[in-house]
């Protein structure tokens, strides 16, 4: 996360633990999942040169 955006500690417990959720985002950025998902999307919509997603998932507000 960007030092000045989303915090992984502010994640919702449902997630489980931050620590937890970290390990997985580095573990599926070796493991390419992340390009693969890209690539069947890709794939699905017709355009193979560009495809953005944008979206939010997690709002947290940081209570200093």
């Amino acid at each position: 996360m960007i030092r000045n955006g989303l915090q992984w500690k502010d994640s919702p417990e449902a997630y489980g633990l931050h620590k937890t959720l970290y390990n997985r985002l580095i573990r599926w950025s070796c493991l390419s999942v992340f390009d693969r998902i890209f690539a069947v999307l890709s794939e699905q919509t017709g355009r193979s040169t560009r495809l953005m997603i944008d979206a939010i998932h997690l709002k947290a507000a940081c209570h200093m």
